[in-house]
C-alpha cells in the first residue's frame, strides 16, 4: 500500500492547480444574480443551477483529460519506466494513477459546488427544473459514470497512441458488443419486458466498468513500458469480457422471451371466444414481466401477443369473430414500447399452424371501440372522433365518417353484412327533480358500402340495465314505473308487445345464448331466477336460491347451467360467492368465494390461477397460472 500511496500522492501533487481552478470557478455562480440579462430570477435557484452546470461540466472534462493522460501520455513519452524502476508493482502504479484521476475529478466538482452550497444549500436536480429529488443512489450512479468516462478515455488514449493494427480489432469488438447489447435491450423493451430490459442495461454498464478496470490493470502490469504490447493485452482482455457479456445478454433475452403460457404466475386478463381459444395475460415471476398469449385451451397451442398501453394500463386488445374462427389484436409498432402506433394482427384459429397475419391497418392510439365482423373479414373502430371500417386482407379503408357525439363513449356492433350499429348514451335529467338521472340511448346505422350514417331510433332507460340479445335484434330492459321487463327493437328502440311483470327491481336481466331471458330478483327472504321465452310470452322456469342477497348472472356454462354471483345486500365484497345453478333440477352448488367468473366456464381464483369448469362433474381444473399455486 505504500507504493499505491506514493503514486497517488505524486499524481495529485502534480495537478494541484486543478483545485484552485475548480474553487475559482465555484465563485462564478455567486455573482450570477448580478449578471446582465438575468432579469428577476430567484437568486438562490440561479446560483444553484449555474453551480451544478459548471460542476458537472468541469468533472466531465477533467475525467476525459485525466483518463487519457495519466497512463497513455507517460507511456508514449517513455516516462512510465520511471515508476517501474522503483520497487513498485504494476497494480500499484495502475491503482494509484486511477485513484488520483477519480479523486481529482470528483474533488473538482465538489469544489465548484462548495461556495454555492455554503450560501444556498446543496444544489440538486430541482435546480435545473427537473421534478425529482436527488438520492444517494443518484450520486453513486454519477460517480460510476465519471469513473467509466475516465476508463474509456484511458483505453482510447492507449489505443490511439499505440498506432497498432490492433485498432481494427477494437473497432470490430466495439461494434459487435454494441449490436449484441442493443439488440438484447431492444427486444426486451419492445416486448414490454421493462424490468429485464433495465437489468440488461445495468448489467452491461457494470460489465463495461469491470472490463475497463481489468483491461487497464492488465495493460499496465502485462504491457509495462511497451505501448503495442500494452494495447494488445488491453484489447484481448476488454473485448473478451465484453463480448462474453453481450452473448450472455442475448441468451438472457432469449430465455425471457421464451415464456410460455404454462410459465405464468398470477393471471390478470382473460378474454374468451365462442370457441376454445382465449386471450390471456399474466405475471411471470421468474422472468419479471407480463406476457400475453392467445391460447387454444384443449391443445395448449399458443401464439404470443403483445399488449398495448391504454390510459396507463397494459391491455390486450383482442377480439374474436362470432364463428370462433378468427382473432384480431392490436400490437404497438416495433420500438415504441407499449404505446405509439398500433398495428392490427389477425390469426386463423382453425388453421393447424395458426399463422399470424400482420394487416396493413394502423391506429395512432388505442381506439375507443374495436369490433370484428362476424366473418372476420372487416374491422371497425372509433378513432379520434371518426368511425373507420377496414378490410383486413387488403388493408383498404372501406369507410370513414365523423362519429355522432354522446355523453358516454359509444360502442360499435356489426349487425349484418355491410351494416354497422352505433350505440350512444346520453345522460337525461328529470326537470322536476334534477338529481334523478337516466340513460337516453341513441341508435345509429352506418351503411359501409354507401359510407352513410343515419339515426334509426332511441329509447330511455331509467334503470340503466338495458341488454342486447345475442343477435342484436332485441333489447330487454326494466320499466320501473310499471315494474315489468319489456322488449324493444334493436334497430329503432320501439317497444315490442312482449313484457313480463317482475314486481321489485331485478338485480339482473340478461339474454342467454339461445335467446331466452334470465331475470334475478329478491323475493320473500330469498332470490328467484326466472327464465322467460325469447318473446317474454311464457315463463319457462322459476328457481329459488335461498338466502337474502344480490344475485346476478355471470356466465352460461351450458344451455341449462348458469354461473351466478351473489353478494350481501350491503355490497360487501368479502361476502361475494360464485354459485352454479342447474335450471333443469333447480339444484345449486356453491363454488366458493375466491373465484371470479371470466365468461363461459372460466374462473380466476385468488392466487391468479385460471380454472375451467367441467359441466358434467362440476369440478374445476387448473388451466394456466400454475406457478402462482406453487
Amino acid at each position: 500500500m505504500r507504493g499505491f500511496a506514493a503514486v497517488f500522492g505524486r499524481e495529485v501533487a502534480e495537478r494541484r492547480m486543478l483545485a484552485l481552478l475548480a474553487f475559482g470557478l465555484g465563485l462564478v455562480p455567486l455573482a450570477a444574480p448580478w449578471m446582465p440579462g438575468v432579469g428577476r430570477e430567484n437568486p438562490a435557484e440561479l446560483r444553484s443551477a449555474l453551480a451544478l452546470v459548471l460542476g458537472l461540466g468541469l468533472s466531465a472534462v477533467t475525467a476525459i483529460l485525466l483518463g487519457g493522460s495519466v497512463i497513455s501520455r507517460d507511456l508514449a513519452e517513455r516516462r512510465l519506466g520511471f515508476y517501474f524502476s522503483r520497487p513498485l508493482a504494476g497494480w500499484e502504479i495502475w491503482a494509484g494513477k486511477l485513484a488520483a484521476a477519480a479523486a481529482l475529478t470528483l474533488g473538482s466538482a465538489l469544489l465548484v459546488l462548495l461556495p454555492t452550497a455554503l450560501l444556498s444549500g446543496v444544489p440538486g436536480p430541482r435546480s435545473l427544473g427537473l421534478p425529482i429529488a436527488a438520492t444517494p443512489w443518484d450520486f453513486l450512479a454519477l460517480g460510476i459514470c465519471l469513473l467509466e468516462l475516465i476508463l474509456l478515455s484511458h483505453a482510447g488514449g492507449v489505443i490511439l497512441r499505440a498506432r497498432s493494427a490492433w485498432v481494427a480489432l477494437d473497432l470490430a469488438g466495439a461494434g459487435v458488443f454494441a449490436i449484441l447489447g442493443w439488440e438484447a435491450f431492444r427486444r426486451l423493451l419492445f416486448t414490454g419486458a421493462f424490468i429485464p430490459a433495465q437489468w440488461v442495461a445495468q448489467a452491461l454498464a457494470l460489465l463495461m466498468l469491470a472490463g475497463l478496470l481489468a483491461a487497464g490493470a492488465v495493460q499496465v502490469t502485462g504491457g509495462r513500458t511497451d505501448p503495442r504490447r500494452g494495447h494488445r493485452v488491453l484489447s484481448l482482455t476488454l473485448w473478451g469480457l465484453l463480448l462474453a457479456g453481450g452473448l450472455a445478454a442475448q441468451g438472457y433475452a432469449r430465455w425471457v422471451l421464451a415464456a410460455a403460457p404454462e410459465d405464468l404466475g398470477p393471471v390478470h386478463q382473460v378474454k374468451t371466444s365462442p370457441g376454445s381459444w382465449i386471450g390471456v395475460c399474466g405475471w411471470n415471476p421468474r422472468r419479471r414481466f407480463e406476457p400475453c398469449f392467445l391460447v387454444d385451451v384443449p391443445t395448449g397451442h399458443f401464439v404470443r401477443a403483445r399488449p398495448a398501453l391504454d390510459r396507463g394500463e397494459a391491455r390486450l386488445f383482442a377480439r374474436f369473430s362470432d364463428d370462433g374462427r378468427w382473432a384480431v389484436w392490436l400490437e404497438p409498432e416495433e420500438g415504441a414500447g407499449k404505446g405509439g402506433p398500433l398495428q392490427l394482427n389477425r390469426l386463423d384459429l382453425q388453421s393447424p399452424d395458426a399463422f399470424r397475419f400482420q394487416a396493413n391497418i394502423w391506429y395512432p392510439s388505442p381506439p375507443a371501440s374495436l369490433v370484428l365482423s362476424p366473418d372476420g373479414s372487416q374491422v371497425a373502430a372509433i378513432q379520434e372522433g371518426r368511425i373507420v371500417v377496414d378490410e383486413i386482407a387488403t388493408g383498404n379503408r372501406l369507410a370513414a365518417t365523423p362519429s355522432p357525439r354522446f355523453d358516454e363513449p359509444a360502442s360499435l356492433e356489426f349487425a349484418g353484412p355491410g351494416r354497422l350499429r352505433i350505440l350512444g348514451n346520453d345522460v337525461g335529467r328529470d326537470p322536476r327533480d334534477p338529481v334523478v338521472a337516466y340513460s337516453v340511448w341513441q341508435i345509429w346505422e352506418m351503411d359501409v358500402a354507401k359510407r352513410s350514417l343515419r339515426r334509426t331510433g332511441g329509447f330511455e332507460d331509467q334503470f340503466g340495465r338495458a341488454e342486447w340479445s345475442p343477435d342484436n335484434s332485441r333489447i330487454v330492459l326494466f320499466d320501473p314505473r310499471e315494474r315489468v321487463i319489456a322488449l324493444r327493437d334493436g334497430w329503432t328502440g320501439r317497444p315490442f308487445a312482449g313484457r313480463a311483470w317482475v314486481g321489485a327491481a331485478p338485480s339482473g336481466v340478461d339474454f342467454l345464448s339461445d335467446g331466452r331471458i334470465a331475470v334475478t330478483a329478491s323475493r320473500d327472504g330469498g332470490t328467484e331466477v326466472r327464465i322467460f321465452s325469447p318473446d317474454l310470452s311464457t315463463e319457462l322456469r322459476r328457481r329459488r336460491v335461498p338466502g337474502e342477497s344480490r344475485l346476478w348472472l355471470a356466465s352460461q356454462a351450458a344451455p341449462d347451467l348458469l354461473v351466478l354471483e351473489r353478494e350481501p345486500l350491503d355490497g360487501s365484497k368479502r361476502g361475494r360467492r360464485s354459485l352454479l345453478l342447474d335450471l333443469a333440477t333447480g339444484s345449486t352448488l356453491d363454488l366458493g368465494g375466491d373465484l371470479r367468473p371470466q365468461g363461459g366456464r372460466l374462473f380466476l381464483d385468488r392466487g391468479g390461477r385460471l380454472l375451467q369448469l367441467d359441466p358434467g362433474t362440476a369440478k374445476l381444473r387448473p388451466v394456466l397460472g400454475r406457478e402462482a399455486a406453487r
